[in-house]
């Protein structure tokens, strides 16, 4: 069964002002894939640093970028963090969310562990 960082964790978000995810973590083609889907879904700016996730297997790997691209999610490298926050907090609109979405990496992190 695959498993969303999201459907188990209890912060809400919204009410956080959080307008943004960067997500991270293993497996690439199952948590991560389904966590960035759900993310995009609720309507969320969704980022996933690739370098910073491995999949079970290259082929449902590459399948699931391939998917999450489709969907709009944007795909990115570590070195391409700090200028994505940069950009984030540049906009007024995600001033304050900015700061938050920092802390929501770490509750899906915890919302995995914590399973």
């Amino acid at each position: 069964m695959a498993v969303s960082a999201i459907q188990n964790c209890t912060i809400n978000s919204r009410e956080a002002g959080i307008d943004a995810l960067i997500i991270t973590g293993l497996a690439r083609d199952y948590c991560v894939y389904y966590t960035a889907m759900d993310s995009k879904k609720l309507g969320y700016e969704t980022y996933v640093v690739l370098d910073a996730t491995r999949p079970v297997t290259k082929e449902t790997g590459d399948s699931a970028v391939a998917d999450m691209k489709i969907k709009g999610i944007q795909i990115i490298e570590s070195p391409d963090v700090a200028g994505v926050i940069a950009q984030l907090t540049s906009d007024a609109k995600y001033l304050k969310s900015s700061i938050l979405m920092i802390s929501i990496i770490l509750c899906l992190f915890k919302c995995l562990i914590g399973m």
